[in-house]
């Protein structure tokens, strides 16, 4: 299988080399050159030649449509009443019938499925078979009991052992619906019927993979509900199937998952998510067509659709190896287009490893893509039982690799995140499930053949002279990065570029400045750094180093985000044409949790029709890339160019192989050479040059482009100045980089001199408005103290009288005090008089009292002598009586003469 997959991109890119020129693009259905561009990539169905099967889109499908159909000579096959639309077999002149009555037709052309590779491994070595999962970080969410229960996830692929016993849980199946968008009777998976069980190992993987409920490989998503949309057929053209299928099968499996069992639109059992491992690998003129809406996709347009109804798509990007080899499907708006990544038989993503086979973008005009990688090496899965037996297999399980097994990575993580959103009563937005899951993943190593990890080692050494190891992964290789489901649940920002989770911006101009907004999705304030430290770009083809050429307009700031989202300018320096891809990364300082923006640049080569005509060259390193690449090389014309524009290329050390280029105009035309050419610029726009890489098996290989405008034909003397002026051009190169790393110092200083001077202007301005209501508050002051002194004049002259009256008034009192002082000294002389002659009569009479009371105490004396000798005459029974009486005629004489000093006491005061 892994042969098979080689052979078939070497065909392809055999094939890519050969096609003829067309000059115009016409109408956008059947015109031939349209019908020309779109086969380049998928054919059309035809049953004999003569009839084709056509998909019409558009207007009213009504009776009537249908019976004029079949009344010339066409047959209604099925209809999509939800995407509006028909399915008809029929001659090329109903499809005509159709398309003059207004409709949008389309041939029912062969859709492949992204084949897995089912690689050689040793089997001495007893790998982590269910590293997977915890590689993305599933468990972990699983743990907190957000396991996808309830969320539908339509499996749109080859079918599903609906019974198969690692899908059953308990003792039922995790596959809740199973039919058949084919309409051709297939039960169960594709081939089951008629004993190819190989047809059914694809979708029975994929299955696996989202909900196995066995431990020894468990699923992403354990609590999710498959619906089993099987759109490949058994056979196509008495072909065998299984491996390829058609548009209109596919638009019907889409159109099924959108109704859901009851076959009825918004119920609630429709999918809420769609999980696509098919699609075609389109060239670069075909995505381009498809990009500008000059060819339109019937199953792109319906996926974008199935977004647009509030669905999370995840879409394989591709076993194409090299770059610009990107599913087609991936270019539906919303889409999640996956890459893969070998887990290294670990459960530690920082091992992680690109996977060498997974396609690698830009998209056309520098979409990024794909948008992220998942686990798809060596992938342990259920396979049909029975296919099992055949393999002689332990166990109904194998190991595949590929995007298709990264696929349901995605859309089992899809199923995680959708259950804690609605946990949390959150709305389902899959462009913002897009967002967390890009902007939260993580780098993984460049590709290598140790991605490979279970193969002998003998094979290792022999992939290890055909796979570069490239020294750094850009976005065109890897997206944001390896999905990490549980941050992504808990993510705090979502950052956004002119609205998409991720952007490519086509510099036109330079120096160029675009917008990066950040969301707050946490609830409460955080705390954001931004920081040159965390800008990394490369150019895509060389990985020169470019991140010193992207800075932010503020500089290194931290920001608080609340409820508001906040806009953070980033500058984009003078690049050369190119292509450049890289990161933009945000931390959050509450939680040192990172978050990445990635973004693709796409610089062309300017031609204005007043510019000097000279040789002009660009030189594309593809040394650490792979033998199937596809350059592109971007040319704006300002205005139709007269003179002829001559593109060479040249491929060293030896050219190994042939290089193919294609030209493609603005409006779709496209030319494919081998040889230098002349061609007239006559439309304004971008040009897009790509270029086809094959045979090349000797590393490094460098392309050169050489672009001559005018006669493409120099003389020896004009070669001669020319390899003079590149001699110059290399010293002005090196006086170039010396001036820019002056400019870009200078710039720093006038922007921080730029800020200086906006912060004194804010202040001078603070400052003169300061200024001018003091000078307004000074004249009130003035008014007011004027009008206080004129106040103060007459109080004082009123005062002034006042005083001069309470003078008079106190002369008045001071002379009728000193009458009154004289008359009170001539009083108190004559009371003083008074009262001495008082106190001598006073004292006279105490003399008096004092002789009258030393007698009455003489007499006292007397008459107690007298007592005592009476109280020694009683005696016998009259003794007592006696004692009592004397006693109370010495308190009564005691009495007396108290009461009489008394008298004179008061007498004398």
């Amino acid at each position: 299988m892994y042969v098979r997959t080689l052979t078939a991109l070497i065909l392809l890119a055999l094939v890519a080399a050969n096609f003829s020129p067309i000059t115009s693009v016409g109408d956008k259905s059947l015109d031939a050159s349209v019908e020309k561009l779109i086969t380049r990539s998928t054919p059309p169905y035809s049953q004999d030649g003569l009839n084709s099967r056509f998909i019409v889109l558009g207007g009213i499908i009504s009776g009537d449509l249908k019976a004029l159909v079949e009344r010339s000579g066409g047959k209604v096959v099925k209809e999509l009443g939800l995407l509006g639309g028909l399915v008809v077999e029929g001659p090329t002149a109903v499809a005509e019938m159709l398309k003059h009555r207004g409709y949008s037709v389309y041939r029912d052309r062969v859709v492949y499925l992204v084949e897995p590779l089912r690689l050689p491994f040793d089997s001495m070595l007893n790998p982590m078979l269910s590293a997977g999962t915890p590689a993305i970080g599933a468990p972990r969410l699983v743990a907190m009991g957000y396991d996808g229960s309830g969320v539908k996830v339509a499996v749109i692929d080859t079918g599903i052992e609906n019974l198969h016993p690692w899908l059953m849980r308990g003792n039922e199946s995790v596959v809740g619906w199973e039919v058949d968008a084919t309409g051709t009777g297939v039960e169960d998976y594709c081939g089951k019927r008629i004993g190819y069980y190989w047809g059914g190992m694809h979708g029975t993987h994929v299955a696996g993979i989202i909900a196995s409920q066995y431990e020894g490989a468990p699923g992403v998503a354990p609590g999710a509900i498959l619906y089993d949309v099987i759109v490949f057929p058994e056979a196509i053209d008495f072909f065998l199937g299984c491996f390829s299928t058609l548009a209109s099968y596919v638009l019907a499996g889409i159109e099924l998952a959108l109704l859901g069992p009851d076959m009825e639109p918004d119920t609630g059992d429709e999918a809420d998510v769609l999980s696509l491992s098919l699609g075609y690998i389109a060239p670069p003129e075909v995505q381009y067509a498809i990009k500008a809406g000059i060819i339109r996709d019937p199953v792109i347009e319906a996926l974008e659709k199935a977004v647009e109804k509030g669905k999370v798509v995840a879409v394989a990007a591709g076993n194409g190896y090299g770059l610009n080899m990107v599913n087609a499907l991936c270019l539906a708006e919303g889409v999640i287009c996956v890459g893969a990544s070998s887990h290294m038989g670990t459960g530690d993503p920082g091992d992680d490893v690109l996977a060498w086979f997974s396609s690698k973008g830009p998209g056309p005009l520098g979409t990024m893509l794909p948008h992220v990688v998942a686990p798809g090496v060596y992938i342990y899965s259920s396979i049909p039982t029975e296919l099992a037996k055949q393999l002689w297999l332990p166990e109904p399980g194998d190991l595949l690799s590929g995007t298709s097994m990264a696929t349901p990575f995605v859309s089992g993580s899809a199923a995680l995140l959708i259950s804690y959103i609605r946990s949390k009563g959150g709305d389902v937005d899959p462009r913002v499930v897009a967002a967390r899951l890009i902007q939260t993943a993580t780098d993984v190593k460049p590709q290598d053949a140790e991605a490979f990890w279970l193969l002998p080692d003998f094979y290792k050494e022999l992939l290890r002279s055909y796979i570069p190891v490239p020294p750094a992964n850009t976005p065109v290789d890897q997206g944001g990065g390896l999905i990490n489901v549980f941050k992504a649940a808990l993510a705090e920002l979502e950052l956004s570029i002119e609205g998409g989770p991720a952007g490519y911006i086509i510099l036109k101009e330079q120096p160029y400045s675009f917008n990066i907004t950040i969301k707050n999705v946490a609830g409460e304030t955080l705390s954001v750094a931004a920081s040159e430290a965390l800008i990394k770009f490369w150019n895509i083809y060389t990985f020169e180093d470019v991140s010193d050429r992207i800075n932010l307009y503020e500089g290194d700031k931290v920001y608080r985000v609340g409820n508001l989202s906040v806009n953070i300018t980033i500058n984009v320096l003078k690049l050369n044409p190119g292509i450049y891809g890289g990161y933009i990364g945000f931390r959050v300082v509450e939680s040192e949790q990172l978050y990445r923006i990635p973004v693709i640049l796409v610089v062309p080569v300017n031609i204005a029709d007043d510019r000097l005509r000279f040789l002009e060259q660009l030189k594309l390193a593809t040394g650490t890339r792979d033998v199937w690449d596809v350059l592109t090389l971007y040319v704006n014309v300002e205005e139709p160019v007269a003179e002829p524009l001559a593109v060479a290329t040249l491929s060293s050390p030896g050219a190994s192989g042939m290089i193919s280029v294609t030209l493609t105009t603005p409006s779709g035309s496209y030319s494919s050479f081998t040889n230098t050419m002349g061609y007239i610029l006559l439309e304004p726009g971008l040009y897009t040059l790509s270029a086809w890489i094959l045979f090349g098996f000797g590393w490094p290989i460098n392309v050169e482009f050489t672009l001559t405008l005018g006669m493409p034909t120099l003389t020896e003397r004009v070669r001669g100045a020319l390899e003079d002026i590149q001699l110059l051009s290399s010293r002005v190169a090196l006086i170039e980089a010396s001036l820019n790393a002056t400019i870009r110092a200078l710039e720093i200083l006038r922007l921080e001199l730029q800020a200086e001077s906006q912060l004194l202007r804010g202040r001078i301005d603070v400052l003169n408005r300061s200024l001018a209501e003091l000078d307004i508050a000074l004249k009130g002051l003035e008014g007011e103290l004027s009008r206080t002194r004129d106040e103060l004049d007459i109080a004082l002259k009123g005062l002034e009288g006042e005083l001069s009256r309470t003078r008079d008034d106190l002369g008045r009192v001071s002379a009728t005090l000193s009458n009154v002082n004289a008359t009170l000294s001539q009083r108190i002389a004559e009371e003083a008089r008074r009262l001495g002659n008082t106190i001598n009569l006073l004292d006279t009479r105490l003399q008096q009292a004092r002789g009258d009371l030393e007698a009455l105490r003489g007499e006292l004396n007397t008459r107690a002598q007298e007592l005592s000798s009476r109280i020694d005459d009683l005696g016998g029974a009259h003794s007592t009586t006696r004692i009592i009486a004397m006693l109370a005629t010495l308190i009564g004489l005691v009495a007396g003469a108290l009461g009489a000093y008394g008298v004179v006491r008061s007498r004398s005061t």
